[in-house]
């Protein structure tokens, strides 16, 4: 009877320009790759899988941007719109803090030109029990949360109630207000890395969209993601049998399968293909000695 192998094809791909990735969109997170060498499985090979075993992804993908058009803190003081616009980027309730803090200190009070708002004129934090957005003001500084207003950052942070011209109106210095809902921060819980290499890939619920991996985010914002999963998702790939593949795209979502900004960061990851063959070399006896029979 002929013997199984089992063969494994290790491959290590990276987004980065300077080592041969091409065609990178604008957010870093989609690219592809010639390869010089195709990968090939032979048409007799078994039990074909595909195995994402580890990937490095920097966690600064933004939460906050004017393409999520939730970049605007509009506030109101003496009659008057204040919009604070936020830089893209990845907030905590901290950061969002010390950013709100620091812009709103250079804007001028209005009706007193040249008079600018203390930093201590807001303060936003985390409450952790609740989960929900704290905002704390100064007198006479109120917070818009009409979502028609432009870019509102209100619902991302759990003030939600939305209605045209409704105002969380500070009645005196120290009065604060939390949000009425959950804050939505945390924009991305895990990452799916996608690929042409895989045929149909892992599914969500019943669809499918060539998904190689689910990583999730077990690392702080502004901290280096190493995904080593002690059990890789195996995906079939029987269909690498058919023919070589030697240019690949790859690209990485949210969770909810929408496109991520990589923020200017690369990403890399190592991928296994496995198959077994028959190799009927193994039939044949070395070295046994020769029987005459007649």
């Amino acid at each position: 009877m002929s013997g199984l192998i089992e063969t494994e094809n290790t491959y290590f791909f990276s987004s980065s320009e300077q080592l041969g990735a091409i065609n990178k969109d604008r957010n870093g997170s989609r690219f592809q790759i010639a390869l010089q060498k195709p990968i090939t499985v032979p048409p007799a090979a078994m039990d074909v899988s595909i195995e994402c075993i580890a990937a490095n992804i920097w966690h600064y993908s933004p939460n906050v941007s004017a393409e999520f058009n939730n970049n605007t803190f509009h506030f109101q003081y003496a009659g008057v719109d204040i919009p604070i616009v936020l830089p893209d980027g990845l907030y905590g309730a901290d950061s969002m803090n010390k950013t709100v803090q620091r812009l709103l200190s250079a804007v001028d009070i209005p009706g007193s030109p040249g008079i600018k708002f203390a930093e201590s004129s807001i303060l936003i934090y985390g409450n952790v029990a609740t989960q929900r957005i704290v905002i704390q003001m100064a007198g006479g500084l109120s917070l818009n949360v009409d979502t028609a207003l432009p870019n509102n950052i209100a619902p991302l942070i759990g003030f939600t109630v939305g209605t045209v011209g409704t105002l969380v109106t500070s009645q005196y210095v120290g009065h604060y207000f939390e949000g009425d809902q959950l804050a939505e921060i945390n924009r991305i819980n895990a990452y799916l890395l996608h690929s042409d290499l895989v045929q149909d890939g892992i599914s969500i619920n019943s669809s499918f969209d060539s998904i190689l991996a689910e990583i999730q985010l077990t690392a702080r914002a502004g901290s280096l993601l190493t995904y080593r999963p002690y059990i890789p998702y195996k995906v079939s790939g029987k269909h690498l049998k058919f023919g070589p593949k030697d240019f690949l795209t790859f690209y990485l979502t949210d969770e909810l399968n929408r496109p991520v900004d990589m923020f200017g960061e690369n990403y890399s990851f190592t991928i296994v293909i496995k198959y077994k063959i028959y190799d009927h070399a193994a039939n044949i006896p070395v070295n046994v000695p020769h029987v005459n029979l007649e």
